[in-house]
């Protein structure tokens, strides 16, 4: 069964790459006036989220959301989140456990065929804790990325064929390509898609109807500019097997609140399943989690303070300002302030 010491949502490693050189977002924060000054100073092109106590105390859009600026971001704009998708790929997992489909602590052979022998014994909470030894990335095309075309047997195949990085559970090394095999056990005991998985158990009781996928089509879509593709959306990108389970989803801000509302209610995993794998302490206490790309501008951070229950999410499509510095001051910021 899971470690009930390990605390999920606190291991999420940062996956942003872009940095930025800005005092308004890397001094101590003043008020939160004082922070949305600095970012309309510093042109930053995006969205903020700020609540306390369920009680929102700033939310708007910032910039352009299309390369030709006649679109600007508000609220209801979705952008690509990166790697706050192993997010859910977690819980997702949490929650087959939950129904009695799987259990963490059996090796990943439990549940896929053709695991090679140096892979039989890593579990599946070895691949949540990024201890597994799986290489970071499957992809095998130079330059393509993230914009990779591969199917799940291929992305299948090359993983398992690369040797390991160290033994099982010797050390920590973030894996892109470890939550790829958790998407793909995540079908193997649903008998569902992955992506079919998480929005009938995932977003529609969280009421999230403005997440989806890379290469889905919803209105108020940001662009941004790529290595690959030039200025395009996430509607316009294939979501391969190089991403899925640990990339490529897209979503709203608020959104992103109504799953940080609906994870702390219970209303995804029971109370029980939140206790023993550790989401409820990182709750109670704090965590934050981040997404981003060097291929293409979004960027993407929820920050959570589980004490003064002030939750930040900001999202960019440009890479001027880094959205996890400006969750992490505007949290600083949001937790000074008044009650609501």
């Amino acid at each position: 069964m899971m470690n009930p010491e390990k605390l999920l949502l606190n291991q999420q490693l940062f996956a942003l790459v872009m940095f930025v050189n800005l005092s308004a977002c890397t001094t101590a924060p003043g008020t939160l006036e004082e922070m949305v000054a600095g970012l309309e100073a510093n042109q930053f092109s995006g969205v903020v989220l700020v609540t306390k106590n369920d009680e929102i105390l700033f939310e708007s859009g910032f910039g352009s959301a299309s390369c030709d600026q006649r679109t600007n971001n508000t609220a209801n704009t979705i952008f690509a989140i990166g790697s706050i998708t192993k997010l859910f790929t977690d819980v997702a997992i949490y929650r087959l456990e939950s129904d009695g489909l799987l259990d963490t602590g059996l090796p990943i052979a439990s549940y896929l065929d053709g695991v090679p022998a140096d892979k039989q014994s890593i579990t599946i909470e070895q691949l949540m804790q990024h201890r597994s030894g799986i290489d970071t990335y499957h992809e095998t095309e130079a330059g393509m990325g993230d914009f990779e075309v591969m199917d799940k047997n291929r992305a299948k195949a090359e993983i398992f064929s690369r040797p390991l990085l160290f033994s099982p559970g010797r050390r920590e090394e973030y894996s892109n390509s470890g939550y790829t095999l958790l998407a793909m056990i995540i079908e193997e005991v649903s008998g569902q898609s992955y992506a079919d998985y998480l929005r009938s158990k995932l977003f529609l009781p969280a009421g999230m109807e403005r997440t989806g996928f890379w290469g889905e089509r919803f209105s108020e879509m940001a662009s941004t500019e790529n290595e690959i593709l030039g200025c395009s959306s996430p509607a316009d990108w294939n979501y391969s097997w190089v991403l899925v389970g640990n990339g490529g989803m897209v979503s709203t801000i608020g959104d992103l609140r109504r799953w940080m509302h609906a994870l702390r209610a219970g209303n995804v995993l029971d109370r029980e399943t939140l206790e023993r794998s550790g989401i409820a302490r990182s709750l109670a206490g704090g965590f934050g989690t981040a997404g981003g790309s060097s291929q293409h501008e979004f960027n993407a951070a929820v920050e959570y303070d589980g004490r003064d229950d002030v939750l930040v999410v900001a999202i960019s499509n440009k890479n001027t300002v880094r959205a996890e510095s400006i969750a992490m001051n505007f949290l600083r910021a949001a937790a000074a302030a008044p009650g609501t």
